[in-house]
């Protein structure tokens, strides 16, 4: 199955899916992901700030004291040493990512494959970058879905067309790349949605949002 994650840059998208990461190991699962943005040293500090409840910026700077080491090492010993992988296919490269998680599966080290972003994704040759041809990439990943039987999560940055809109600016399917092919070959979808980027304290309501991050469930053929 193909999960899609959709915001805009800066509402927390790589936080989101880390924590899910991070759930699926304390499940006793092997989580893959697959960096086509970011630089995996970036990514890893984030993860073990997710897994220790330390800040990046803290692991970044290194200014952590004698337990907080104690912890990221213990940690990573325990839990992200031995079930989740950090993949670095800036190239974005379809091929090289079949092939990375066909060896996966085969070591039994693959149980969840998530994606950074679908906008960097290339052809299996190379030649066709996502915004040339959505329809062929997102296919090619729903055909890799199926071959390894394993969920994949896919995180979508969504056009600035939202923030153009006035009112909440929240994102919806016209915002999404691709003319229609995410929405068409994913199985759910998720918008995410912070009001604090744009300002807002309270919703329409009146209730406070601050701290408050919406995940909407624009699509689901999960039955439930």
């Amino acid at each position: 199955t193909i999960t899609v994650l959709a915001a805009r840059p800066g509402m927390g998208k790589t936080p989101f899916a880390l924590n899910m990461a991070s759930r699926a190991i304390r499940a006793g699962m092997n989580v893959v992901y697959v960096s086509l943005s970011q630089p995996t040293r970036t990514l890893a500090q984030r993860m073990l700030s997710v897994e220790c409840g330390i800040p990046t910026v803290t692991i970044q700077k290194r200014e952590l004291s004698d337990v907080q080491r104690e912890q990221i090492t213990s940690v990573s010993k325990a839990r992200i040493a031995e079930h989740f992988v950090i993949l670095d296919n800036r190239a974005g490269r379809l091929s090289r990512l079949k092939l990375w998680a066909k060896d996966l599966i085969e070591e039994g080290k693959l149980d969840l494959l998530m994606i950074d972003d679908v906008s960097f994704l290339r052809s299996a040759d190379g030649e066709v970058i996502f915004e040339e041809d959505p329809n062929r990439i997102m296919r090619d990943l729903k055909e890799l879905a199926d071959d390894l039987q394993i969920p994949i999560l896919l995180q979508v940055t969504v056009a600035f067309s939202c923030e153009l809109r006035g009112g909440e600016m929240r994102p919806w399917f016209p915002d999404l790349p691709g003319e229609g092919a995410v929405q068409e070959y994913c199985d759910a979808l998720f918008f995410l949605y912070r009001y604090e980027y744009y300002g807002f304290t309270e919703d329409e309501t009146g209730r406070s949002v601050l701290g408050i991050a919406d995940l909407t469930v624009a699509k689901s053929h999960y039955g439930q």
